[in-house]
């Protein structure tokens, strides 16, 4: 069976079985209160006879005559809610009236029958006639149309049930028949949307990862159909960086083993002779791979959480007079001017090695991209946006970063220019190491842009301990 066949099913005992105990509650409350309510008028009704037969008891001295009075209904001249006597005992809805000497013995009966009889009146409505302080018989208004007062058969309330039993089936028939149009219509949008979701699910378990969703209305469905499509260009993006990272490492990797290779086959060949530079070029190629390898495994460890960190106390500072100090060569080759600035701060909560390697890293990107005769800076100070962080800012002068590669330029393999050599470019690892190591440990990275410079930065958790500060270049 369908899901929607299910619900359809559903909806219809459902409403079959809230029709049905509603019609039988509301049945049930209406005829305890119409039994009550017809209760309480009988028992008035017999203290109404009451009266008035007390009123001919006292005029006639006895009961002689008095079911004559009642059968024929006739006017007694003299009695006093004579009116009263009309009103109440005509018709057979009026109930069965008995009247009782005072020895229990019928002697009056509106439907003639059971006279002379000594019955007991037991739960029906009764009341005493008294006449001159003295009880001489009993009035009892029954519900019944038989000879026996314990025997009901009640027509006016029969009639009543009968009307309320059918308006509540009525009910229950037009609410079940509502209740599954309402519920065929709901169902046939419900499964449509669930279609849709499991057909989309199909697809992209069979690589689709270009479906998506339509979201319709802003309900659990729509909230699912949109995560759903978060996830697909979750993974569509990631398959894209996949393959574009399989690409770039093929790339990366097929460069210096192609020279390796051809190095390696022209001494084979004779063509060249292993000296000293030969071998210097092919272990800066090997050393090359190295590095590659050695971002990967990072990267790698960086996402799975299982990155080691040695966490303990580091004067920034230091590291970074020692970086500038260790790019002091490359830095002369381009004339740049490299310069460490900074003040009084404490000291960050970090591994120093890994620290130094973020350094490192961004100060090589600097120097990179920064043209002849320009300048790289270095600095480090509080954060204005964190209190109990350190800001470390790399600057370089030159071309800026476009605004479209300042979101990018932390994506492994990425390069903001892609016309740019390799031996230029880097292999598009060093900015997303440094990402990654950074938030490692607890800070965070980003890039920002102006006219003529371009600034990487990052905090990272401070400690109370200052350090001492100053400058150099």
């Amino acid at each position: 069976m369908s899901f929607r066949s299910r619900m359809l099913v559903s909806l219809l005992v459902v409403g079959l079985v809230a029709t049905m105990v509603t019609a039988g509650l509301s049945l049930f409350a209406t005829s305890v209160f119409f039994a009550s309510y017809a209760s309480s008028q009988r028992a008035a009704r017999a203290r109404e006879m009451a009266s008035v037969f007390g009123l001919y008891y006292d005029r006639a001295g006895s009961w002689e005559g008095v079911q004559t009075l009642l059968l024929t209904r006739a006017p007694w001249a003299g009695v006093r809610g004579q009116r009263r006597w009309a009103a109440g005992v005509q018709g057979e809805s009026a109930g069965r009236v008995i009247l009782l000497d005072k020895r229990g013995t019928v002697v009056a009966d509106s439907f003639g029958v059971g006279l002379g009889r000594v019955i007991r009146l037991e739960g029906v409505e009764q009341a005493t006639v008294i006449v001159n302080g003295e009880a001489v018989g009993t009035v009892a208004v029954l519900p019944t149309a038989t000879d026996e007062p314990g025997r009901l058969s009640i027509p006016l309330e029969l009639s009543f049930k009968k009307s309320v039993v059918f308006a509540a089936v009525t009910a229950a028939i037009a609410g079940t028949i509502l209740s599954v149009l309402l519920g065929a219509s709901y169902s046939k949008d419900l499964t449509q949307r669930v279609s849709a979701l499991a057909e989309a699910s199909r697809r992209l378990a069979g690589r689709d990862l270009t479906v998506r969703l339509t979201q319709g209305p802003r309900d659990e469905l729509g909230e699912l159909a949109a995560r759903f499509n978060d996830m697909a260009e979750a993974l569509q993006k990631a398959e894209d960086l996949r393959r574009n990272m399989v690409s770039d490492m093929a790339h990366e990797i097929r460069t210096p083993l192609a020279i390796i290779r051809s190095n390696l086959e022209a001494i084979q060949a004779g063509a060249v002779e292993p000296s000293p530079e030969t071998i210097y070029s092919l272990q800066e190629e090997v050393l090359r791979m190295s590095r590659l390898v050695s971002d990967l495994q990072d990267l790698s460890l960086s996402e799975a959480g299982r990155l080691p960190l040695v966490l303990q106390q580091v004067d920034v500072t230091d590291i970074l007079e020692r970086a500038a100090l260790a790019v002091k060569a490359q830095a002369l080759e381009k004339s740049l001017d490299v310069a460490v600035e900074t003040g009084p701060i404490p000291r960050v909560q970090a591994d120093s090695d890994r620290l130094t390697q973020v350094v490192m890293n961004l100060l090589g990107n600097a120097i990179r991209y920064t043209p002849a005769g320009g300048r790289v800076t270095l600095f480090a100070g509080p954060d204005d946006t964190r209190s109990d962080f350190v800001r470390v800012r790399v600057s370089n002068s030159g071309e800026p970063l476009r605004e479209k590669d300042l979101s990018h330029v932390f994506e492994r393999f990425y390069r903001g220019d892609k016309s740019r050599a390799r031996q230029s470019g880097g292999a598009g690892l060093g900015l997303a190491v440094a990402k990654a190591l950074v938030e490692a440990m607890g800070g965070r990275i980003w890039a920002e842009s102006s006219v003529s410079s371009t600034d990487f930065c990052f905090n990272i958790p401070a400690v109370g301990t200052q350090a001492s500060g100053g400058a150099s270049g």
